[in-house]
């Protein structure tokens, strides 16, 4: 049985993408896979089965350096004939990887991380553009000598056409769900959202949409589902106690994938308010097919690449992430029309049972995976 070892120094060991999409997929697929990865409390591995899970603490980037050791001993200890790594920080690795053994190398390229990198601060400053060009040099000299780039999202890949490198797009798409969520039937209208949370990711804006609803009498529950950071903890316990909102907001922390479904089951509305930085605009958010999936309409940021999807699917409605008054006048309305939130719905599933779902994506990933273990037996 061909040996596939996924190494992630950052991402949950159980992040949706990783092992529940990929991992489970070549492993149904035949390949014998270890996982490695980041604890995740959220979890039982009581229900893992054939997939071989080791969960590692969670480290600051420096004390990281020890686990990109142990990680190049593993891979060439068990001889796997693949790796795969899902972090811009183990493409150090990878080069060691490549250099010292003839194990085959793919990296799955998450998001676009010099863009990325615009909107990140270091103590309170922003990256210098000097520092995220030398890491783009960086980036693209290691990506040519692997053997395939993932691209998670197509429009990364016009950064990227200098690449020698074999690549190929396995998107972050759903699974196929069984069920439709049924929102006229919800007593009580629940408004959700999926995802990392940040200011930059519409978190303030949220808070203060809830403030709104109950000022204007709307009857309603927030949940938001993600890990709150700590410099946000206090000022949200905070906001949520001076405007009595402690029966409207629900802070559920961050949930594993078994556990997120059971809160789309009983959406009405989702959200996905990100602000208009750099790494966003032209990348689709994951949680915007998984509400599609669900038959839930949402209330999305207003650019171009995502009104583009929202005009063709016929969705949801889009609307300036920033304008707090302007998302409570298209939530309430949306709040009060069934007909509008069932037929937005219905064609957000309909959308993703034809085009936005995982399975074309798992033949994508096993094919590749064959063509890359061929290669190294010849």
């Amino acid at each position: 049985m061909k040996k596939i070892i996924i190494f992630s120094s950052v991402h949950p060991w159980n992040d949706t993408r990783i092992y529940h999409r990929e991992a489970k997929t070549l492993q149904q697929f035949g390949y014998d896979v270890s996982l490695f990865g980041i604890d995740s409390a959220s979890f039982s591995k009581n229900e893992l089965k054939e997939i071989h899970v080791v969960s590692l603490p969670k480290k600051g980037i420096l004390k990281r350096i020890g686990y990109w050791k142990n990680f190049y001993k593993i891979a060439k200890e068990e001889e796997a004939d693949c790796v795969h790594l899902h972090d811009p920080e183990l493409l150090i690795l990878a080069y060691f990887i490549k250099k010292w053994t003839n194990i085959k190398v793919v990296f799955d390229m998450h998001e676009n991380f010099p863009a990325a990198l615009q909107s990140k601060k270091i103590a309170g400053r922003k990256i210098p553009k000097w520092s995220i060009l030398l890491f783009e040099r960086f980036e693209k000299r290691i990506l040519n000598q692997l053997d395939t780039v993932i691209f998670a999202e197509k429009s990364y890949k016009k950064y990227y056409q200098e690449l020698t490198t074999k690549t190929v797009d396995i998107l972050n798409y759903p699974f196929k769900q069984k069920k439709v969520t049924e929102i006229y039937s919800q007593q009580l209208a629940t408004i959700v959202y999926a995802g990392a949370i940040h200011e930059i990711r519409g978190f303030k804006e949220m808070l203060e949409v809830a403030k709104e609803l109950k000022g204007n009498k709307v009857e309603f529950q927030l949940v938001l589902i993600g890990e709150v950071p700590l410099h946000l903890i206090e000022y949200s316990n905070e906001f949520i106690k001076s405007n009595h909102l402690e029966d409207q907001i629900i802070l559920t922390g961050r949930l594993d994938f078994e556990e997120l479904t059971s809160y789309y089951k009983k959406a009405t509305l989702g959200l996905a308010l990100l602000h208009s930085e750099p790494n966003y605009l032209e990348s689709l958010p994951t949680k915007i097919f998984e509400y599609m999936s669900f038959g839930i309409p949402y209330v999305a940021s207003n650019f171009p690449l995502w009104e583009h999807l929202v005009n063709k699917t016929e969705s949801g409605v889009v609307v300036d992430p920033q304008n707090s008054r302007e998302i409570t006048t298209v939530v309430t309305t949306l709040l009060k029309d069934k007909k509008l939130q069932v037929a937005l719905g219905t064609n957000g599933r309909k959308a993703h049972l034809m085009e936005y779902n995982w399975d074309a994506e798992a033949l994508k990933l096993n094919q590749l995976y064959e063509e890359l273990t061929e290669e190294k037996k010849n």
